[in-house]
């Protein structure tokens, strides 16, 4: 898995989450980035089968988030 930077902007750490679709019947997700400390926020890819793509959109997510600023 790629490595997970700090906040660019506290030093902040960051997580990764995933946040449902509003209709969560169709089994869709977005992958989020965020700071602990200050909230700063960049959203991933959209996820059509969570279980599936899981993973490699973790990683796309992580690599927006540590080329931010």
């Amino acid at each position: 898995m790629v490595e997970l930077k700090p906040c660019p902007f506290c030093g902040g750490e960051a997580f990764v989450t995933m946040k449902e679709a509003a209709d969560a019947s169709n089994n869709m997700a977005d992958l989020v980035v965020e700071c602990h400390e200050c909230l700063c926020v960049v959203w991933g890819d959209f996820i059509e089968n969570p279980d599936w793509e899981i993973l490699q959109k973790i990683n796309q997510a992580i690599e927006a988030w540590n080329k931010r600023a």
